[in-house]
């Protein structure tokens, strides 16, 4: 982020904040479901991490990138979000896959899931911080720090996480396929 973009995003200036939503929002959703947000739920979610942003623009010092920091913010919104409603975390989780994913057409032909289904079954059932390694280093790609920064927790956390939910997938997809 340029000086001038910083200037402009803690002063809240309407048009360079709708820019920075219009880019980071669908990620951002992606990410709140991963974590096991609702459907039903996750567009309230998101537009509280919008306000809790809007609000908090000023701490941002402007190192590491902006989509992380609004990351971290989306993490703690989603983590507020559980203590309120009271839910356990694992289970919704799980209920935020889909719940067809293993009636494809491969299943039901043979009644055994596919390939996809399997791997999306297994993600499912991997702990919360392994699937949220998993999620952020290899499916959105961000860097073993920035990973760190949202989790709130050292990279070398976060490598060790990594490689421990890789075997726990390896373990599980080696598995049997019925």
């Amino acid at each position: 982020m340029t000086p001038e973009e910083l200037v402009l995003f803690h002063s809240g200036d309407s048009s360079f904040m709708r820019g920075v939503i219009n880019a980071h929002s669908p990620r951002l959703l992606r990410f709140a479901l991963s974590l096991g947000v609702p459907e039903d739920d996750v567009e309230d979610v998101l537009q509280d991490s919008w306000l809790r942003v809007y609000a908090k623009r000023a701490t941002y010092s402007g190192r590491g990138s902006l989509f992380g920091w609004t990351l971290a913010v989306t993490r703690n919104i989603c983590m507020a979000y559980f203590r309120r409603r009271r839910i356990e975390r694992r289970r919704p989780r799980r209920e935020s896959w889909p719940t067809d994913a293993a009636n494809t057409s491969a299943s039901v032909a043979t009644g055994v899931p596919d390939e996809p289904s399997r791997v999306l079954l297994a993600l499912a059932g991997l702990p919360g911080r392994q699937r949220q390694v998993v999620i952020l280093r290899l499916l959105e790609d961000r860097s073993v720090e920035e990973t760190a920064r949202t989790l709130g927790c050292a990279p070398g956390t976060v490598k060790s996480t990594l490689s421990q939910a890789l075997a726990r997938l390896r373990s599980s997809l080696e598995g049997p396929q019925t």
